[in-house]
């Protein structure tokens, strides 16, 4: 399978997201840092099958998912990608902010499996 990468916008809370199916999570990590003019750097963990990182100072995100990666994975990047989302409009999780948490998630995942999954 060919790297897939897509670029969607929330522009309730003006964030982005940049997501990559496939390829390498250094190429992944490269791309983000280009469009986000942050400072390159090398991956660590190149055994992992996905991961999400955000740039310091950014309320934009990299979710990257290994061309097999399942629901599993996705779910558990967009639960990072919420926790960051969250923290960066100084939102903790709890029960009274609980379903701003679960309809991001949701919307973030739909987004995702949509974009780089179902075409």
């Amino acid at each position: 399978m060919k790297r897939r990468r897509c670029i969607f916008h929330d522009d309730i809370f003006i964030t982005s997201w940049a997501v990559q199916r496939g390829g390498t999570k250094q190429e992944a990590v490269d791309w983000y840092c280009k469009l986000v003019k942050a400072e390159q750097f090398k991956v660590e963990d190149k055994d992992s099958y996905a991961c999400f990182y955000q740039a310091p100072f950014r309320k934009n995100g990299l979710l990257w998912f290994d061309k097999n990666q399942g629901a599993g994975g996705i779910c558990h990047e967009v639960m990072h990608a919420v926790i960051h989302f969250m923290d960066n409009l100084d939102i903790k999780i709890s029960q009274d902010t609980e379903e701003l948490a679960a309809y991001y998630a949701e919307w973030l995942t739909k987004t995702i499996v949509k974009r780089l999954w179902t075409r």
